[in-house]
């Protein structure tokens, strides 16, 4: 293209699009209807892994089996057929450099699935659930349909054992109702998964601060976790405690039998884990007493006697022997005063890491122990 002078090029041609009728089929010659198809120019198979590609022409098949994908451009097509009821078929079919439809017979074969029906003890009303199958293989868990009835159905799965979690609707990170194990796809039919009936733990908080902070009821249990294939204790449900109550009672419903721990939380105190096991029945009696919180003080420097006005003071909570941080402990961060001086108040007994900062600089850190009732000082931050 010159300035100033019109460009003329040569007659530009438009080749038609052409039609793919697909024909699919179950064993047997029995049309498969409902199943969707998608087409892609071969030469970009990737298009497949997103549905909205603008490349991925889709289709649903009809009550003959039979769809039809227009408008397809002038080069070979790479289809893929199937779904959770279907394995996955791939195919190549060839542009019909003569004519413009193209017939392409499919056919599938019925995925492996699990299904099965939940119910629960005596009949009762089954509990608004759901289930995440974790294929044994290391692949994603998948979630599966439950009816009303507690009917279920899961296609698609590898051919590899699947663990089946029953979970309560709406609250994954809880611990399951109850799992099934070892189900194989393709020959677990008719499962029975029984859910037993719920318990409740009743108990009483002891030692809480009539005049203190909020206090909650934290119920933990182990959860697997499916990145690495272990149980990790985890809190699963919260309770909230009475306002100004010194020695307030509490009731968790609704909990699976197993094995879970309760922790009473006012502030940064917190009573520890205290073990419940829940079975046959309600579990009652639990008394869970909150420490008497103890204190850490003491003065941040700059060098070596000059006080570091307005340094952040972190302290974050260990677990054991300083492993790792305490589970469900955000760190407590307070600025130091005018002196450089700082005091926690009201902290749990256990181990806890200091940290000042001051201006970006490298922080020191320090830890320290701390007993029921007892003020340690830091000298050295």
């Amino acid at each position: 293209v010159e300035s100033g002078r019109p460009t003329e090029v040569q007659p530009l041609r438009v080749q038609r699009g052409w039609q793919l009728e697909a024909r699919l089929w179950r064993s047997g010659g029995v049309p498969a209807s409902g199943v969707r198809i998608q087409a892609v120019p071969a030469a970009r198979p990737d298009a497949l892994q997103g549905q909205r590609d603008p490349e991925v022409v889709t289709g649903r098949s009809g009550p003959d089996g039979v769809v039809r994908l227009n408008d397809l451009p002038p080069e070979d097509v790479r289809v893929r057929v199937g779904g959770d009821t279907w394995l996955t078929l791939e195919d190549v079919v060839p542009w019909p450099r003569t004519g413009e439809t193209r017939v392409w017979n499919g056919i599938l074969v019925e995925a492996p699935r699990i299904e099965g029906r939940v119910v629960t003890e005596g009949g009762r009303p089954l509990p608004p659930i759901e289930i995440m199958a974790l294929p044994r293989d290391g692949s994603e868990p998948r979630a599966v349909s439950v009816g009303d009835s507690g009917r279920f159905r899961s296609g698609g799965l590898p051919a590899v054992p699947v663990d089946l979690h029953v979970l309560r609707a709406g609250r994954p990170e809880e611990r399951p109702l109850v799992v099934y194990e070892g189900a194989l796809p393709g020959e677990a039919r008719g499962i029975r998964i029984l859910v037993p009936t719920l318990r409740e733990i009743r108990g009483r908080a002891l030692g809480l601060a009539v005049n203190g902070p909020a206090a909650e009821l934290r119920l933990e249990a182990p959860v697997v976790d499916v990145d690495d294939d272990v149980h990790r204790w985890r809190t699963v449900r919260r309770v909230v405690l009475p306002e100004r109550a010194r020695d307030p009672t509490f009731v968790v419903p609704e909990v699976a039998p197993g094995p879970y721990a309760v922790r009473v939380v006012q502030g940064h105190i917190d009573s520890g884990p205290h073990p419940v096991w829940v079975d046959a029945g309600a579990v009652a009696g639990v008394e869970v007493a909150l420490p008497r919180g103890g204190a850490v003080a003491g003065v941040v420097l700059q060098g070596r006697a000059q006080p570091a006005l307005g340094a952040l003071v972190t302290m974050t909570r260990l677990r054991g022997d300083g492993d790792a941080p305490e589970a469900d402990e955000p760190p407590w961060t307070i600025a130091a005063g005018v002196d450089g001086g700082f005091v926690f108040d009201d902290v749990a007994p256990g181990l806890w890491r200091l940290v000042a900062t001051l201006d970006e600089r490298t922080p020191d850190a320090v830890l320290v122990r701390v007993g029921e009732g007892e003020t340690v000082v830091v000298r050295d931050l």
